[in-house]
């Protein structure tokens, strides 16, 4: 019950992605096989390059000092990820560890927005997850990190895009070998 819309919703953007997809099919059929003769031509058309923080602002959770197990329990409005909130590219509604509207007041810098990136930064690395509309306000806990695509490459970057990038099993590796045991 009450998700009708929802639903609706989703049947019309999985019948949009569908159509694409058909799209791309019929596109990509046309293109000659390359098979064993090496890389397809290119066309001009440059590749680029960019690094993580020229598309967007990374922000480190707060510190343990701002927000440790004094400031939360469980029953504040203000619901916290953590690492264990991240499960399949998404953030579980758990809400399990919550602050109250004044301490979210004042770590407002650490809240997340919907289609930010988080990325743990400590501890056992799963692959980042995308914060749905419905988690916009919450906040980030110290383990974690935020990818905000900037204002100025909202044109050029998907946040979705961003993630599936994110998540393949070379970029996972890359972040597990860099990442600190501890926060």
């Amino acid at each position: 019950e009450g998700f009708e819309h929802e639903l609706v919703s989703a049947w019309e953007q999985l019948s949009t992605a569908e159509e694409h997809l058909r799209d791309i099919q019929e596109a990509t059929a046309q293109l000659p096989f390359a098979g064993n003769r090496g890389p397809l031509p290119r066309r001009n058309q440059p590749t680029s390059m960019a690094s993580l923080d020229s598309l967007c602002e990374i922000q480190a959770g707060p510190s343990y000092s701002k927000l440790g197990k004094k400031q939360r329990s469980t029953h504040g409005p203000v619901p916290v990820v953590f690492p264990r909130h991240l499960k399949d590219r998404r953030i579980s509604d758990e809400a399990d560890e919550r602050v109250t509207e004044e301490t979210a007041r004042r770590l407002r810098n650490f809240e997340l927005r919907h289609k930010d990136i988080v990325c743990i930064r400590s501890g056992a690395i799963v692959p980042p997850a995308l914060v749905q509309q419905h988690q916009a306000g919450w906040l980030m806990s110290p383990n974690v990190i935020r990818l905000r695509v900037l204002d100025e490459q909202e044109d050029r970057v998907l946040p979705e895009y961003l993630l599936h990038y994110l998540c393949l099993e070379e970029s996972v590796a890359w972040m597990r070998d860099r990442a600190a045991a501890t926060a």
